[in-house]
Protein backbone atom coordinates (compact mmCIF):
# COMPACT_ATOMS: atom_id res chain seq x y z
CA UNK A 1 0.00 0.00 0.00
CA UNK A 2 1.62 3.22 -1.07
CA UNK A 3 1.57 5.90 1.21
CA UNK A 4 -1.14 8.22 -0.89
CA UNK A 5 -3.78 5.86 -0.52
CA UNK A 6 -2.75 4.90 2.94
CA UNK A 7 -3.71 9.04 3.66
CA UNK A 8 -6.72 8.66 2.08
CA UNK A 9 -7.37 5.50 4.06
CA UNK A 10 -6.99 7.32 7.29
CA UNK A 11 -8.74 10.41 6.51
CA UNK A 12 -11.75 8.67 6.07
CA UNK A 13 -11.55 6.34 8.94
CA UNK A 14 -11.16 9.73 10.77
CA UNK A 15 -14.29 10.87 8.80
CA UNK A 16 -16.35 7.76 9.95
CA UNK A 17 -15.15 8.24 13.39
CA UNK A 18 -15.72 11.56 14.10
CA UNK A 19 -19.36 11.15 12.46
CA UNK A 20 -20.26 8.22 14.29
CA UNK A 21 -18.79 9.96 17.58
CA UNK A 22 -21.04 13.32 17.11
CA UNK A 23 -23.89 10.99 16.63
CA UNK A 24 -23.36 9.10 19.59
CA UNK A 25 -22.72 12.42 21.36
CA UNK A 26 -26.18 14.03 20.16
CA UNK A 27 -28.25 10.96 20.91
CA UNK A 28 -26.51 10.85 24.21
CA UNK A 29 -26.65 14.36 24.75
CA UNK A 30 -30.63 14.70 23.29
CA UNK A 31 -32.27 14.93 27.22
CA UNK A 32 -29.89 18.70 27.18
CA UNK A 33 -29.80 19.57 23.52
CA UNK A 34 -33.44 19.22 22.79
CA UNK A 35 -34.93 21.67 25.55
CA UNK A 36 -31.98 23.75 24.15
CA UNK A 37 -32.67 24.17 20.87
CA UNK A 38 -36.51 24.86 21.64
CA UNK A 39 -35.42 27.91 23.86
CA UNK A 40 -32.84 28.80 20.98
CA UNK A 41 -35.89 28.64 18.58
CA UNK A 42 -38.28 30.97 21.07
CA UNK A 43 -35.82 33.31 21.60
CA UNK A 44 -35.50 33.92 17.68
CA UNK A 45 -38.98 33.98 17.36
CA UNK A 46 -39.22 36.82 20.81
CA UNK A 47 -36.29 38.71 19.55
CA UNK A 48 -38.06 40.58 16.87
CA UNK A 49 -41.02 40.99 19.07
CA UNK A 50 -39.42 42.58 22.58
CA UNK A 51 -36.97 44.74 20.34
CA UNK A 52 -39.73 46.58 18.55
CA UNK A 53 -41.86 46.66 22.25
CA UNK A 54 -38.49 47.59 23.76
CA UNK A 55 -38.28 51.51 21.98
CA UNK A 56 -41.72 52.10 23.78
CA UNK A 57 -41.60 49.81 27.15
CA UNK A 58 -38.19 48.62 29.14
CA UNK A 59 -36.70 45.79 28.41
CA UNK A 60 -38.28 43.70 31.34
CA UNK A 61 -41.98 44.90 30.43
CA UNK A 62 -41.07 44.06 26.74
CA UNK A 63 -39.87 40.52 27.44
CA UNK A 64 -42.70 39.95 29.74
CA UNK A 65 -45.39 40.93 27.15
CA UNK A 66 -43.25 38.70 24.50
CA UNK A 67 -43.52 35.81 26.60
CA UNK A 68 -47.36 36.38 27.14
CA UNK A 69 -48.27 36.61 23.85
CA UNK A 70 -45.73 33.61 23.46
CA UNK A 71 -48.24 31.73 25.94
CA UNK A 72 -51.30 33.10 24.34
CA UNK A 73 -50.32 31.63 20.97
CA UNK A 74 -49.17 28.70 22.30
CA UNK A 75 -52.30 28.20 24.52
CA UNK A 76 -54.60 29.06 21.21
CA UNK A 77 -52.49 26.35 19.26
CA UNK A 78 -53.45 23.98 21.96
CA UNK A 79 -57.15 24.03 21.45
CA UNK A 80 -56.54 24.27 17.92
CA UNK A 81 -55.52 20.80 18.11
CA UNK A 82 -57.32 19.05 20.99
CA UNK A 83 -60.47 20.09 19.05
CA UNK A 84 -59.00 17.99 15.97
CA UNK A 85 -57.74 15.45 17.67
CA UNK A 86 -61.67 15.18 19.46
CA UNK A 87 -63.43 15.39 15.79
CA UNK A 88 -61.04 12.68 14.72
CA UNK A 89 -61.92 10.45 17.61
CA UNK A 90 -65.67 11.04 16.86
CA UNK A 91 -64.99 10.03 13.08
CA UNK A 92 -63.22 7.17 14.54
CA UNK A 93 -66.40 5.99 16.35
CA UNK A 94 -68.43 6.70 14.05
CA UNK A 95 -66.50 4.25 11.58
CA UNK A 96 -66.44 1.98 14.58
CA UNK A 97 -69.72 0.43 13.11
CA UNK A 98 -69.01 0.12 9.52
CA UNK A 99 -65.67 -1.99 10.18
CA UNK A 100 -67.59 -4.39 12.60
CA UNK A 101 -70.04 -4.72 9.89
CA UNK A 102 -67.56 -5.12 7.39
CA UNK A 103 -65.89 -7.67 9.59
CA UNK A 104 -69.42 -9.65 10.35
CA UNK A 105 -69.54 -10.17 6.27
CA UNK A 106 -65.97 -11.17 6.12
CA UNK A 107 -66.87 -13.51 9.05
CA UNK A 108 -69.99 -15.43 7.16
CA UNK A 109 -68.11 -15.52 3.76
CA UNK A 110 -65.36 -17.45 5.63
CA UNK A 111 -67.86 -19.34 7.24
CA UNK A 112 -69.61 -20.01 3.69
CA UNK A 113 -66.44 -20.72 2.23
CA UNK A 114 -64.35 -22.82 4.30
CA UNK A 115 -67.52 -24.64 6.96
CA UNK A 116 -65.77 -23.65 9.94
CA UNK A 117 -68.10 -24.39 13.22
CA UNK A 118 -68.31 -21.42 15.98
CA UNK A 119 -65.62 -23.59 18.46
CA UNK A 120 -63.44 -24.51 15.30
CA UNK A 121 -63.54 -20.69 15.42
CA UNK A 122 -62.94 -19.81 18.76
CA UNK A 123 -59.64 -22.20 19.21
CA UNK A 124 -58.24 -20.53 15.66
CA UNK A 125 -58.82 -17.13 17.78
CA UNK A 126 -57.22 -17.81 20.11
CA UNK A 127 -54.39 -19.49 18.72
CA UNK A 128 -53.84 -16.45 16.91
CA UNK A 129 -53.90 -14.18 19.99
CA UNK A 130 -51.40 -16.52 21.81
CA UNK A 131 -48.92 -16.40 18.54
CA UNK A 132 -49.14 -12.40 18.47
CA UNK A 133 -48.46 -12.23 22.29
CA UNK A 134 -45.83 -14.59 22.67
CA UNK A 135 -44.35 -12.60 19.54
CA UNK A 136 -44.82 -9.13 20.62
CA UNK A 137 -43.66 -10.23 24.44
CA UNK A 138 -41.63 -13.11 24.44
CA UNK A 139 -40.10 -12.19 27.78
CA UNK A 140 -43.66 -11.89 29.05
CA UNK A 141 -44.69 -14.79 31.26
CA UNK A 142 -47.80 -16.10 30.07
CA UNK A 143 -49.64 -15.39 33.45
CA UNK A 144 -49.98 -12.40 33.84
CA UNK A 145 -51.49 -11.68 30.24
CA UNK A 146 -55.26 -11.05 30.34
CA UNK A 147 -57.29 -13.38 28.27
CA UNK A 148 -58.70 -12.93 24.98
CA UNK A 149 -61.66 -10.71 24.91
CA UNK A 150 -64.84 -12.31 23.35
CA UNK A 151 -65.17 -10.65 19.07
CA UNK A 152 -67.67 -8.42 18.49
CA UNK A 153 -68.96 -9.60 15.09
CA UNK A 154 -68.92 -13.46 16.48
Amino acid sequence: MDNVSFRYLKFYTYVLLFTVLAFFILYQGRILFIPLSFAILISFILYPICKMLEKYTGRVVSIAVGLLLLGVFGFILFQILANSISLVQEKFVVSKDKIVALGDVIIQYLDNLFVITNEQRQALVQQLYDQVLQKSFPSFPALFLPPPAPLLFF
